[in-house]
């Protein structure tokens, strides 16, 4: 699984978009070739800073690999954890 929100973390992994099983990209940016690639329009609803915090909540809410509530407490530890628990919020309402 790769996540990419901005195009510089796209680039990094561009010659290896054949060995990548799963991709889930910001509608910004230009969909490669991979099994299964996902687009959503994360920069646009949680703004530049929050798009891969939101982008990583919506993956593990819907995959439910991991816990978002101690997602949730880890980043409340945050000074920034007001603006951090927006950008969740958008990934939480999108997998409705």
């Amino acid at each position: 699984m790769v996540i990419a929100t901005a195009s510089d973390g796209l680039d990094v992994i561009r010659a290896r978009y054949k060995q990548v099983p799963e991709l889930l990209i910001d509608k910004t940016l230009e969909a490669p070739k991979a099994k299964k690639t996902t687009v959503k329009d994360f920069r646009r609803l949680a703004g530049n800073k929050g798009a891969a915090l939101c982008a990583i909540t919506y993956w593990l809410r819907k995959t439910k690999l991991f816990d978002l509530n101690a997602f949730k407490e880890t980043v409340n530890a945050s000074r920034h954890a007001e603006k951090l628990l927006a950008a969740m919020k958008i990934a939480e309402e999108m997998n409705k």
